[in-house]
């Protein structure tokens, strides 16, 4: 009989050895009652939204009868209205190995918008303070799995989410062509920008630490939602990517807040003086 550690180590080998490739669902963000953590707020910035896959569509247009499921917003540059059309997805994995061509940052050229050239995509911030020193990511998928390991922070007592939420941005912030230009990036400064490095650099030391089956397990519960193409880093209809924790723990469900009616969340805050 082959024993579960060495059955594990045997999957993982073969999930590494071929990329792992996305699969569709559909997808609305609703912000329902009892569903709206997003955005910016007195309380601050960051949380996730309330949205459904799959199911089948009403007569109103809404997604229904699927799954109930929090988006966490990783993309500056797009926006998302609430509640957003039903919309089609590319359910992306996170786990090392996994296929990032259907992601807004996971591929090495991209558009900045529609009718501009695809060009490399190039990251703003190069490398990450960690125990060592300084981590450089080696790829999109490490700065991903940073953002995966940062959303799952929302859920510790007295979480910073202003500070989390502008880690995952920095994470995957990315700078525009000569010729473009995006969004403001927020700034950010005393106790946020202390807790938003401190987790930054806790991101860092795991997502560059030892593997192991249990890492592997984490990053396994976490995929990327991106509007199915074309896609661009800064479309003008374009909404914005997510990552949602699958399945989800039921912890994370008793965080979400409500609102009702039609909102536009934009992410940008104007940066301050």
């Amino acid at each position: 009989m082959v024993s579960r550690p060495i059955l594990r180590l045997v999957i993982g080998t073969l999930l590494a050895a071929a990329p792992a490739a996305a699969t569709t669902a559909s997808v609305q963000i609703q912000g329902l009652t009892g569903g709206f953590l997003a955005g910016c707020t007195v309380n601050g910035c960051g949380g996730g939204f309330q949205g459904m896959k799959n199911g089948t569509v009403d007569q109103s247009g809404n997604l229904v009868d699927g799954a109930s499921t929090l988006f966490y917003c990783v993309d500056f540059e797009n926006d998302v209205y609430i509640p957003s059309p039903v919309y089609t997805a590319n359910l992306t994995p996170i786990f090392n190995g996994s296929d990032l061509s259907n992601t807004v940052y996971g591929r090495a050229d991209s558009a900045w918008a529609p009718g501009d050239p695809s060009l490399p995509v190039v990251f703003t911030n190069t490398s990450f303070s960690d125990s060592s020193g300084s981590f450089t990511p080696s790829s999109a998928l490490q700065r991903y799995q940073m953002a995966a390991w940062l959303i799952s922070q929302y859920d510790a007592p007295g979480a910073d989410k202003t500070a989390i939420q502008d880690g995952i941005w920095s994470a995957l912030e990315v700078s525009p062509p000569v010729g473009d230009s995006g969004p403001a990036f927020p700034a950010i400064k005393g106790k946020t920008k202390t807790d938003m490095n401190l987790l930054l650099s806790e991101a860092a030391n795991y997502v560059s630490g030892p593997n192991s089956v249990a890492k592997q397990d984490f990053f396994d519960q976490f995929k990327i939602v991106t509007q199915v193409g074309p896609i661009y880093l800064n479309g003008p209809n374009q909404i914005q990517e997510f990552i949602i924790i699958n399945p989800e723990p039921s912890t994370l469900a008793v965080l979400t807040g409500g609102i009702l009616g039609l909102l536009l969340w934009r992410k940008r805050r104007a940066a301050a003086a």
